[in-house]
């Protein structure tokens, strides 16, 4: 295993970026190499954490993962395999009881695994939940009240056919199946509900029907949901107060994104928006405080995010940024004030980003207070702003391989500071020779990454 080297990590990397009425967009990490399928949890203070695969195309890939700290994204890379090349090509991220992160996602190496990564407040452990799936291309991850994760996922054999599955650990893993029809399992999305029971939505791939399943005191029952040709792709649930469950999705025969959702007696099954080639790749669906839903979804005939929100009255629909595929893939949770958070992916020239969008404020925006992530202290910049010329120091808790580089607003690298291989203590540089305008001072210690924006006037 490798570590993956990022191009730059902006706090709030604007380039490029179209705002909807209301929203404000950040960049959270920005590379050449393709960044996608986002999975975003927010904390209790409502910061948002967000896991996410780096793919290179030379058989290199890594789970990585992200939170605003209250001043700026600290990035760290969870998993890194030089053999694979779909690792975490799906993920799902929660936080346990505690706080900590929890991420479930699948690698293609060594014969196909299913993964599960803890954060222990020290260091990632990493277990392997099942081998011998060939090729994971979803998972879904919840925890019990007591933190133990339950995970739903699908796998196609070495024919390809695809494959509905529960992994669930009390001491040990225990696998099993969910739906035992053959082609069933694409674009799982599982919740929990008050009784710990997992709810499961799926694509049935042989009827080309949308599906849903639950758990019950000893098996698993599993219903038709939406059945004209060709609907369920990219399905997307959540359970409400009453937990029932609501289900974003794709119709792919009249392009169309779809919501269905459980009365207690019936289900109603509604189209959202049909402007367009909807629902294409990925739709992501949660639920408010008042059971109304939030939809993030992609528009592939304009290459748009859009997002849609269930008043209790009417659908309101808007696009959030029309940049290059943004949203190909994308995940929704909303904050305790009930507003949406969406992390997504985008393309802007020949750089890939993860962006987040959101109503409201988030956190605190960064001042005086350092950058800091596992030790690893990168200072303010002074004087800031500055006039062509400032300083900036890093603390190293341990010997580091470092890259410090000054990056524009254009996610252009126009300085490197120092690269190298530095023992533990503090260290300074002067920034040089800079023109007008806001730059980003970052900082690669091993696996952390922060930065910290600073301005230039002339």
């Amino acid at each position: 295993m490798r570590a993956f080297m990022v191009a730059i990590l902006l706090s709030m990397f604007m380039s490029g970026v179209a705002m909807g009425d209301g929203w404000t967009i950040e960049g959270v990490d920005i590379s050449t190499d393709e960044l996608l399928s986002p999975s975003i949890v927010l904390d209790a203070g409502d910061n948002a954490h967000i896991s996410y695969q780096q793919r290179l195309y030379d058989n290199n890939s890594a789970l990585k993962y992200a939170y605003w700290n209250g001043t700026n994204w600290a990035i760290t890379i969870v998993d890194s395999n030089s053999s694979s090349h779909y690792m975490a090509e799906s993920s799902s991220l929660v936080l346990d009881n505690s706080g900590e992160p929890c991420i479930a996602y699948g690698d293609d190496a060594s014969g196909g695994i299913l993964m599960y990564a803890t954060w222990t407040g020290s260091y990632w452990d990493i277990d392997v939940v099942e081998s011998g799936l060939n090729y994971v291309p979803g998972v879904s991850l919840c925890l019990t009240g007591s933190s133990s994760p339950r995970i739903a996922f699908a796998y196609f054999d070495s024919a390809l056919d695809v494959h509905l599955m529960y992994a669930r650990y009390d001491a040990q893993w225990y696998v099993s199946t969910i739906d035992p029809s053959v082609g069933v399992g694409s674009g799982v999305s599982m919740g929990r509900a008050s009784d710990v029971s997992p709810h499961v939505s799926y694509y049935d791939a042989a009827n080309d029907d949308l599906k849903y399943s639950y758990l019950g005191s000893e098996y698993w029952y599993s219903f038709t949901i939406d059945e004209p040709e060709n609907v369920g792709l990219n399905t997307s649930l959540a359970l409400d107060s009453n937990d029932r469950p609501h289900i974003s999705y794709e119709d792919y025969t009249n392009k169309d994104l779809k919501y269905a959702y459980y009365t207690g007696s019936a289900w109603v099954v509604q189209t959202v928006d049909s402007d367009g080639d909807l629902g294409h790749y990925c739709t992501s669906i949660a639920l408010d405080g008042n059971n109304n839903p939030h939809i993030s979804y992609y528009d592939s005939s304009n290459n748009d995010l859009k997002y849609a929100h269930y008043d209790g009255s009417t659908w309101e629909i808007s696009t959030v940024d029309d940049g290059l595929f943004a949203g190909a893939t994308s995940s929704i949770t909303v904050d305790s004030n009930n507003e949406p958070h969406i992390a997504y992916s985008v393309k802007d020239g020949d750089n890939r980003i993860i962006r987040h969008a959101y109503y409201g404020p988030q956190g605190v925006e960064g001042g005086e207070n350092p950058s800091n992530s596992d030790g690893i202290v990168l200072y303010a910049i002074t004087p800031n702003p500055c006039n062509a010329n400032a300083s900036v120091s890093f603390a190293l808790p341990v010997s580091s391989n470092v890259n410090l580089a000054v990056y524009d607003l254009n996610g252009r690298r126009v300085a490197t500071l120092t690269e190298g291989v530095f023992p533990t203590g503090v260290y300074g540089f002067e920034i040089n020779d800079l023109t007008s305008g806001v730059y980003f001072c970052t900082l690669q210690a091993g696996n952390t990454i922060t930065s910290e924006r600073f301005v230039v006037i002339d």
